[in-house]
């Protein structure tokens, strides 16, 4: 039977045969002899006692037991090495070597990350993750500036290990951080050299070093700004002139061929292929379109001029063409100006008119056609096709091929359709003038009723925002026959009210929670 004892070790409490203890302190009280004067005794030795505790919880962990026994003891001695064989300034002898050796082996796996305070610009993460990993400091720092610019990463990165990584607080954390040993010669080693960058720099020629550093990083930073500047500049001077060139190919297109686009597109024929589709008079047409393309002119002089000013340093712009280019500028943007407020007063209002069409019920069956699509493809969606795309432009009319169906329960038991056309004006009045003028022409028989696919109205309406949408009321119990092409113009999630997203279907049933499909 071995008498224990409970002890303090660098703050975490052990219980450790009485043997091992009285070897433990002797152990102690001879490093702290040995430390000598030239270090806070009382700092090194509380690095040492935290060393030392860490590699009971090591052995006793890995060896399961709860004890600290003798034969631990003399390991960790073996480890931190003896007092004798450090701080005496004599020739290292085989038996340090040794001890060394042992010591190295057994911390070789102890490095980890940590974040380094001496050598840290912002929170020591690049320093640390140098130390970590062997490498250099301002390799790991270019890494971060290049995900700053490449990716975007670089800043939240670097916030996320400063909150995570830990401080190396300690002697012990910063030996750790940097994979040397822990041993009770490097804890020393460690505090000595940190002590003394602390008395050198308080000191006269420390501060002295210190400013001169500051200025040598201060210039650095100014010549890496300076560089960076330079760079984006010329960055910023190609983009410039890609633009320009953009902008330039785009008007020269346009005085060929009538059109911007590459290819032309519906919307852009609805806005400049006829000058009576959006404004009142031609007047208002020329000032907008014409003022636009001059402003696009000084803007593509404007970014030529500083695009070669930034790549070539050739100054193409003196005092009088900024003033002749800046006059023409102002009194085009006033003329765009103009032409927008007034071309706005025409969508001013917006108002629509409704009809409704009883359908005689069959059986609790009706059917649904949708007509064959003559413009647009019948494979066009009124949910999933641009707008823009769904409108045509002849001599005498303009053709929507954009109206919407929904089916809901109707309250009242009937079965009845409800078509609301709706379009824009200057006033309420001609608002409702240009709804009433929308042609979409419904068929109703018994038990049936059928749709166009598209909606139109006359040029001389012009475009003011036009559009219809048609709700199909039924009662609940009323299947609903998709007999052509439903899905050109149905919209399913108008309609949704019932448990599951309605897909496209042969047919549907209507029920008291909302339209369902029939499978």
């Amino acid at each position: 039977m071995k008498k224990i004892v409970n002890v303090n070790v660098g703050g975490f409490a052990f219980v450790i045969e009485e043997q091992a203890y009285e070897k433990l302190n002797a152990y102690l009280s001879s490093v702290k002899r040995n430390l000598g004067t030239d270090v806070d005794a009382d700092e090194v030795m509380a690095d040492i006692e935290l060393r030392i505790a860490e590699l009971f919880k090591e052995d006793l962990k890995s060896g399961g037991k709860e004890v600290v026994e003798e034969i631990l003891i003399a390991k960790v001695i073996t480890i931190m090495g003896k007092p004798e064989d450090y701080g005496t300034g004599e020739p290292v002898n085989e038996q340090q070597e040794q001890n060394w050796t042992y010591a190295e082996n057994n911390n070789t796996q102890q490095r980890r990350l940590f974040r380094d305070p001496d050598q840290k610009t912002l929170g020591g993460v690049a320093s640390g993750l140098a130390n970590y990993f062997g490498w250099d400091p301002l390799a790991v720092r270019i890494i971060f500036v290049l995900l700053v610019l490449g990716f975007g990463i670089g800043i939240p990165l670097y916030i996320i290990l400063w909150i995570l990584v830990p401080e190396a607080k300690t002697t012990n954390d910063r030996l750790r951080m940097q994979g040397k040993p822990i041993t009770v010669d490097s804890i020393k080693q460690g505090f000595n050299d940190f002590k003394n960058d602390v008395r050198n720099i308080a000191g006269k020629d420390g501060q002295k070093r210190v400013r001169t550093a500051a200025s040598s990083f201060g210039n650095r930073v100014e010549g890496a700004f300076s560089d960076f500047g330079r760079a984006v500049g010329k960055i910023i001077g190609v983009i410039f002139l890609v633009i320009g060139l953009v902008i330039f190919a785009s008007l020269i297109k346009y005085l060929l061929t009538g059109t911007f686009s590459f290819p032309e597109n519906a919307s852009e024929e609805l806005f400049f292929g006829n000058t009576n589709l959006f404004f009142d008079n031609p007047y208002d047409y020329y000032l907008l379109f014409g003022g636009a393309c001059v402003l696009a002119l000084m803007i593509l002089w404007g970014l030529l001029s500083a695009g070669i000013e930034l790549l070539f340093k050739v100054k193409l712009v003196n005092k009088p063409i900024k003033f002749i280019t800046g006059g023409i500028s102002v009194v085009a943007l006033v003329c765009v100006i103009f032409a927008g407020i007034n071309l706005g007063k025409n969508f001013t209002y917006e108002e629509s008119v409704e009809k409704q069409y009883d359908i005689p019920s069959k059986d609790s069956l009706l059917t649904v056609n949708i007509l064959k699509d003559e413009y647009f493809s019948n494979r066009a969606s009124a949910m999933w096709t641009d707008e823009d795309e769904l409108i045509k432009v002849s001599a005498t009319k303009i053709t929507f091929g954009y109206p919407r169906l929904a089916i809901k329960l109707s309250e009242s038991g009937r079965t009845y359709l409800e078509v609301r056309r709706s379009a824009a004006g200057p006033r309420g009045l001609t608002a409702i003038e240009n709804a009433e003028a929308i042609e979409y022409p419904v068929q109703v028989d018994t038990g049936s009723i059928t749709l166009p696919s598209v909606f139109s109205t006359s040029v001389k309406n012009k475009f003011r925002h036009q559009n219809v949408v048609g709700v199909l009321y039924v009662p609940a119990g009323t299947i609903i026959q998709n007999k052509h092409n439903m899905k050109r113009i149905f919209d399913k999630y108008d309609s949704y009210t019932a448990y599951d997203e309605l897909n496209d279907a042969g047919a549907y049933r209507m029920t008291k929670e909302g339209l369902v499909e029939l499978k």
